[in-house]
């Protein structure tokens, strides 16, 4: 453990503007993990029953409209300071969140799915900036490492906010929101503090980047098909996202249908909290395998595997504590997958046109979530069984691989 964090504590003094950038990622986490519990737990209230439909509108919701800006949020990463951009998401995510807790006071589910689609929208701006950015910040030898750590962090704040946001919701979900939109005030904080991350196009108006935006989307899928290794580090989070969808639909019904923890918000915040965990110790072992020898390509694969095997175990259960076990083998996967491609990506793009790569990667990821969500959403209210929401993930999951 002390060699681990002396690890940890030598990667921030060799980058220390990607150290702030990790603090102000870290705070925006907990807070909006807290805000998808209180709004999937108010989605399901109002669905009625165990709302798995209502659920799945509900992801649907929030990835879809992120899906849809990556094309948009990956030009501008390539054409304008990635500095202002992540401070720009972070302020506009604060305002619009403060309006969702306002919103879930009058229990008015309509609109607040409205704010949540606003504040997606927004949200697509961030990752194509961020990942430019770390391109940027941290030294080559060190960005496996970075993303190892950037890994484990989204799950320990995943976990964190999970956990008590399955507790925050229980005393309100107006407070579980209007705690997230402090937490996206403090991030915006920090992220003044980087240094300037300018680009090639940073001459130009955001009028001049949105009317050159079809031909940068478009050169930036060439980019993205001149190689065998970029375009598989584009590709290779989207059979994830295939099989997740349908497997957090399926955690959700799980804990209206079996309440081990002592209510439903409560138990989900720990099925989430508990796959939150996996996702951060996978990308810590397998960084450290792959730094020992371990071949990427095995990893790729032993990633991909126990995202089925946890997924379909968890379909399998009739709850209890025990399906806890599939749910961190499942996150272990998909942890150490996105951990894989989000380094080859940075590897293997060029700092003008990562911004663009990392757009159509999280363009094919949120969007394949989504769909996969109300897919896995419609087979349970069809069937009225878990496991053919874990059989429609698997399945499209598999065409994906």
């Amino acid at each position: 453990m002390a060699q681990t964090s002396m690890r940890w504590l030598a990667l921030f003094r060799r980058n220390p503007a990607f150290f702030r950038m990790w603090l102000a990622e870290c705070a925006s986490l907990a807070g909006d993990w807290f805000s998808l519990v209180a709004v999937s737990v108010l989605a399901a209230e109002q669905g009625g029953g165990e709302g798995a439909l209502a659920v799945a509108v509900t992801l649907a919701v929030y990835e879809l409209p992120m899906a849809a800006m990556r094309p948009v949020a990956g030009v501008l990463a390539d054409r304008f300071d990635r500095r202002n951009l992540l401070v720009f998401v972070h302020v506009f995510q604060a305002v619009l969140t403060a309006l969702m807790a306002e919103r879930a006071l009058a229990r008015d589910v309509t609109t607040l799915q409205a704010l949540v689609f606003v504040r997606s929208i927004v949200a697509g701006l961030d990752w194509p900036a961020r990942n430019g950015a770390i391109r940027r910040l941290v030294v080559e030898e060190d960005r496996m490492a970075a993303n190892a750590l950037g890994g484990a962090s989204w799950s320990a704040m995943y976990a964190i906010g999970m956990a008590l946001g399955g507790l925050v919701t229980t005393l309100g979900v107006p407070l579980a929101l209007a705690l997230d939109a402090v937490t996206f005030a403090v991030a915006a904080l920090l992220l003044t503090t980087l240094p300037a991350i300018p680009t090639r196009g940073a001459e130009g108006g955001v009028l001049d980047a949105l009317a050159k935006a079809r031909a940068d989307f478009v050169e930036g899928l060439v980019i993205a098909r001149s190689s065998v290794e970029r375009f598989r580090a584009v590709a290779s989070k989207t059979p994830l996202g295939l099989l997740g969808g349908a497997g957090v639909v399926l955690l959700n019904v799980l804990a209206q249908r079996s309440a081990f923890a002592g209510s439903a918000a409560l138990t989900l915040g720990v099925l989430q909290a508990t796959r939150g965990l996996g996702t951060g110790l996978g990308p810590l072992l397998v960084e450290r395998a792959i730094a020992r020898g371990f071949r990427l390509a095995h990893a790729r694969r032993m990633a991909g595997l126990f995202g089925v095997v946890g997924v379909a175990a968890v379909g399998a259960s009739s709850g209890g504590w025990w399906c806890l076990v599939p749910a961190w083998l499942w996150g272990m996967g998909v942890g150490s997958n996105w951990m894989i491609s989000s380094a080859e990506l940075q590897r293997h793009s060029d700092d003008e046109a990562i911004g663009r790569l990392s757009g159509l990667d999280l363009l094919s990821v949120e969007a394949s979530f989504a769909f996969s969500a109300l897919a896995g959403g419609v087979a349970i209210e069809v069937t009225g069984r878990l496991g053919s929401a874990a059989a429609v993930g698997i399945a499209l999951g598999s065409l994906g691989w």
